[in-house]
């Protein structure tokens, strides 16, 4: 049995001049299938993954919809 979830890793994270940031991050294959499979989106863009990403930081800040934040020891 495979235990490997899709998974996020974060590679850089820059602060802008204008108060935000930007992040440099990897992502799974599990994690691009699972993008695909629920937005139905062929095609994978920066911008679509940073939204996506955007909305399963938050959920999982919240604890919400199942999804939660693991850091690496």
């Amino acid at each position: 049995m495979n235990n490997e979830l899709p998974s996020v890793e974060v590679i850089d994270i820059t602060e802008n001049n204008d108060g935000t940031c930007s992040i440099e991050f990897e992502t799974s294959d599990l994690f691009d299938e699972m993008y695909k499979n629920e937005t139905g989106k062929e095609v994978i863009t920066k911008e679509d993954i940073g939204e996506y990403l955007k909305d399963i930081i938050t959920k999982a800040f919240e604890n919400k919809e199942g999804y939660s934040i693991k850091k690496d020891k």
